[in-house]
């Protein structure tokens, strides 16, 4: 957490600002507000994505740019330039001005997301070897040039760190959710590819709410990339072991030497390491709309327990259990004890299962 939530605000001990500031760190946070309720301005033009709030301190200290405050016409909320090219250059001028480590950066990008706007600049896309062509105009094309936009922008930003640099910082890509339905079945229609195992992460017949996908409790909507390089990583494998992205915090303020306090994540470091397998049994999510019906019924409509189990009777494995509101609660069988996968798309419900027990 950088600021209020909601009209919440976190501790300030469990605030990276706070944390780093205290630490002797200068630190940056390369944001962005994405303002999706806005159209794309009359005449054509950029939309949401190039919409993006910047945000960094030295030490707590400054902002180094934001975009204007909202306003009646939709222009007020546009940058001049694409938001990750921006974002990136926005890292670079704080890596120029801040040449003395120790230092900690987070840039969040906002692509690829709707309505998927292609840059301007067209040196930052069609550089990978995606099926079919990036930037076509359908869904999935220009949802695949985001991507490559992205792709471009992180790699100059690597580019410009020099390499003894690069080599005693520690990386950590991820993401907050699962794609729209909107971009598999594009991918489906519109290039014959289908997402996920034969696509089953796009509908669910038994549901209302059919998509598995973001806004879901389903793996479509929150099972994420997690990747971490760098010093005191035993890099070069894959862990099944189990990460929620409550355990950030503790885990990148115990690396910088910190005491990341009372929180509610764990830090994972020992994963990270090589020392210990697993240090989490279990991650919990729950849906809810922050700006609607606050009342427990709406709250608590969609809460999705994934859990470990080992030494019981039922096969070992993880497994998870959702339970949505006015829906019979489901259990699935993801993956084995090893960690191979079992039902990634959790099409066989385990609930009523007579070998299975609460």
């Amino acid at each position: 957490h950088l600021n209020n939530y909601n009209g919440g605000s976190p501790s300030i001990e469990s605030r990276f600002d706070h944390v780093f500031s205290v630490g002797g760190y200068d630190w940056a946070a390369i944001t962005f507000h994405n303002l999706a309720v806005q159209p794309v301005p009359a005449g054509g033009g950029p939309g949401d994505n190039y919409n993006f709030y910047t945000y960094v301190g030295a030490s707590g200290a400054a902002t180094l740019r934001t975009t204007q405050s909202p306003g009646s016409d939709p222009s007020d909320h546009l940058a001049a330039d694409y938001s990750v090219k921006v974002q990136v250059d926005d890292a670079l001028t704080f890596l120029g001005l801040y040449e003395q480590e120790p230092w900690f950066l987070n840039v969040a990008v906002n692509v690829p997301h709707n309505p998927y706007d292609l840059p301007r600049d067209s040196s930052l896309i069609n550089t990978s070897a995606f099926d079919g062509n990036p930037g076509d105009g359908t869904i999935f094309g220009n949802y695949q040039a985001n991507l490559e936009a992205v792709d471009t922008e992180l790699q100059r930003l690597q580019n410009a760190m020099a390499p003894e640099v690069w080599a005693r910082t520690v990386v950590i890509f991820t993401a907050d959710n699962g794609g729209l339905r909107t971009v598999y079945e594009s991918a489906r229609t519109d290039f014959g590819i289908d997402l996920g195992p034969t696509g089953d992460f796009i509908v669910d017949e038994d549901s209302p709410n059919p998509t598995r996908l973001k806004n879901s409790p389903f793996e479509g909507g929150v099972g994420v990339p997690l990747v971490v390089s760098g010093p005191g990583v035993s890099g070069g494998r894959v862990t099944p072991a189990l990460f929620q992205s409550v355990d950030l915090f503790p885990t990148i303020v115990t690396m910088a030497g910190g005491s990341p306090g009372t929180v509610d994540g764990i830090d994972q470091g020992p994963v990270l390491r090589g020392d210990s397998a697993e240090v989490r049994t279990d991650t919990f999510c729950m849906k809810y709309n922050p700006n609607g019906d606050q009342s427990v019924a709406n709250i608590e409509r969609e809460i999705a327990v994934s859990m470990r189990l080992t030494g019981g009777g039922e096969p070992e494995g993880r497994y998870k259990l959702c339970t949505i509101i006015n829906e019979t609660d489901r259990l699935y069988r993801l993956e084995d004890a090893s960690g191979d996968p079992v039902d990634p798309g959790e099409q066989t419900g385990l609930w009523n299962n007579g070998s299975y027990t609460a």
